[in-house]
């Protein structure tokens, strides 16, 4: 068994409801200040039973939940053990062209740009269906607006940066720059 003198109880949060109105699931952040080790972090509900949580970049702590009309919801963030493994999370898979991310009911694939030669790939390479398949299988491609058939459009640079990785939420920051002439509306300059 786990030695309980080793488990520490970081911080309680609260979340209540003060307007009759039944909120459905969905990931909800509490400010916090401190640094969490994700490796020896886990939040238990009021229960006392584990849920899945994560650390955002801007520090707060993101966790899973409905809120009943009236009603309110506890957690405690403690420290001294692994979290546990829950099923239907967010991952992270890499390969050398895009990352798939899913939550095992659907999923995206996002280029990158930083591993690829070519600038002309579209963000979203392609999405996964809930019966596990994908569609625009790609590569797919970022075209110049206008009529008629085209080539693909380079762009000077194009970088992804991830911001958010959890069990909750995968936030990443596709950004590509274009070598482009001003555009005007009449003579103003848009």
């Amino acid at each position: 068994g786990q030695d309980s003198t080793l488990l520490t109880a970081l911080k309680t949060f609260t979340l209540s409801e003060q307007f009759g109105v039944a909120h459905a699931p969905q990931v909800i952040d509490f400010d916090y200040t401190g640094s969490v080790n994700s490796a020896q972090t886990y939040l238990l509900n009021a229960a006392g039973a584990e849920v899945p949580f994560q650390q955002l970049s801007n520090q707060h702590i993101a966790v899973l939940t409905d809120l009943p009309a009236n009603g309110s919801r506890s957690w405690t963030l403690n420290t001294g053990r692994a979290p546990s493994a829950f099923p239907n999370t967010v991952t992270l898979r890499t390969t050398s062209t895009y990352y798939e991310i899913s939550n095992g009911l659907t999923g995206v694939r996002i280029t990158r740009p930083d591993q690829t030669a070519s600038t002309t790939l579209a963000p979203i390479q392609g999405v996964q269906l809930r019966d596990g398949t994908w569609t625009a299988g790609g590569p797919n491609y970022l075209y110049p607006q206008g009529d008629g058939p085209s080539t693909p459009l380079p762009a000077v640079s194009a970088a992804v940066s991830i911001v958010e990785q959890g069990p909750l939420q995968f936030t990443a920051k596709l950004t590509y720059a274009y070598n482009r002439p001003a555009l005007y509306y009449g003579n103003d300059l848009l």
